[in-house]
């Protein structure tokens, strides 16, 4: 099973119209829960539930510090030469 995103990591989830971003905080079978900040008057954080079945379905961006290994790098593509 692939693990495009873990915690600690932003992720953007959906499209620009209903696009939802933050810092993955947890997850588990039924949801991904990510941080975000709310700002003024409160300048605190919030957790937002998202259903992985949305996450599944939805474009996702996914910002990481780590080393991604992802299949289509190791193929050997013609415009590359």
């Amino acid at each position: 099973m692939t693990k495009p995103f873990e915690r600690g990591d932003h992720l953007v989830v959906g499209r620009k119209a209903d696009e939802i971003a933050g810092v993955v905080d947890s997850m588990d079978l039924r949801y991904t829960y990510l941080r975000r900040p709310i700002q003024y008057p409160l300048n605190k954080d919030e957790i937002v539930m998202i259903p992985n079945s949305v996450v599944y379905r939805s474009p996702l961006v996914v910002t990481t510090d780590r080393d991604l290994d992802l299949p289509h790098r190791s193929e050997k593509h013609a415009d590359d030469e």
